[in-house]
């Protein structure tokens, strides 16, 4: 069966592909899942914007070189992901015919599953300024002390060490795991329907 006439049998049961339903497969229509997946990156977008003001509030409240410097690598992996959000939502095309359905599903799944496998990795320059971050604004709130006097510490150079060390894993594990939250159910939901449209083709 070629692929126009699996898409009109298709389409008979509904027009949103819950005809799928009937083959077995636990998905929703190819549509509904980009409409999500839309959703969630322009959310993550505007969550993105809300954090970069935060660090230029950070930025005022707490002067000080290390921690514009740990400020601005942040910023910039904040704009970084909001302009993958953004990308990636304009890609998605939620027009999906007889003639295109099956490239267009494939293309999609593949960039949200590369979008869900680089932001992780992308991180890891810079989870260790965002640990940093924390610990010399805390240090700095609960010594009263500036960020510039506790650093010149030795033993706040060695405790940073160890927290860069144990928590840098964790952060990486912390955003595969939610990558995975927000956005791996409608992946496997198209999987699914390309899936299944390869295997009546």
């Amino acid at each position: 069966m070629n692929l126009k006439v699996q898409w009109e049998s298709l389409s008979k049961t509904d027009n949103d592909l819950s005809g799928l339903i009937e083959t077995g497969a636990r998905s929703l229509s190819s549509k509904d899942p980009l409409q999500k997946v839309k959703k969630k990156l322009a959310v993550n977008s505007l969550l993105g914007g809300a954090i970069f003001l935060g660090y230029e509030i950070i930025l005022m409240r707490f002067p000080g070189w290390e921690l514009m410097i740990c400020t601005a690598m942040l910023m910039l992996f904040t704009l970084w992901t909001i302009f993958k959000n953004l990308q990636l939502y304009l890609q998605i095309k939620e027009e999906i015919t007889e003639t295109n359905a099956l490239h267009e599903m494939e293309r999609h799944y593949n960039a949200i599953r590369k979008l869900m496998e680089i932001q992780p990795k992308v991180g890891l320059l810079f989870y260790p300024a965002s640990i940093a971050e924390g610990f010399m604004m805390g240090a700095s709130l609960s010594s009263h002390k500036s960020i510039d006097e506790i650093m010149h510490w030795p033993v706040m150079i060695v405790s940073l060490d160890i927290m860069i060390v144990v928590f840098v894993p964790i952060c990486f594990w912390l955003a595969k795991y939610f990558a995975e939250k927000a956005f791996g159910e409608y992946a496997r939901q198209l999987k699914m329907n390309i899936d299944t449209l390869r295997s009546q083709d």
